[in-house]
């Protein structure tokens, strides 16, 4: 989710955390190549920072993302209410699908 617009403290210490673990100064790349898509959560803003900064996790860590034709990103201030944000369900399936479908690509 989006935290004035910016992600939580608690995926921040997720990345950090994980970052640090698998630097490549420190001769670790578990991450490099695995498949890894970013989504964001939003009352109403902070989208896109939320999910640039996800992207450039996920990119510093040589991982391979699968394009999408939009962000995938929901909005809803309740539980729930991202439910009735049709595009954000149809592009969250979307990038879904694209993750799945490149890793059976990746399979072969």
């Amino acid at each position: 989710p989006s935290y004035f617009e910016s992600m939580t403290p608690q995926m921040k210490a997720l990345i950090d955390r994980s970052g640090y673990y698998n630097s490549s100064a420190r001769g670790r790349t578990v991450f490099e190549g695995k498949i890894a898509g970013a989504m964001s959560v939003a009352r109403r803003t902070g989208l896109a920072n939320v999910w640039t900064q996800q992207l450039l996790f996920i990119l510093s860590q040589k991982m391979i993302v699968p394009g999408i034709a939009s962000y995938a990103n929901a909005v809803g201030q309740a539980p729930g209410d991202v439910l009735q944000d049709e595009e954000g369900m149809r592009t969250s399936h979307d990038l879904g699908v694209a993750v799945a479908k490149l890793a059976m690509r990746l399979k072969e």
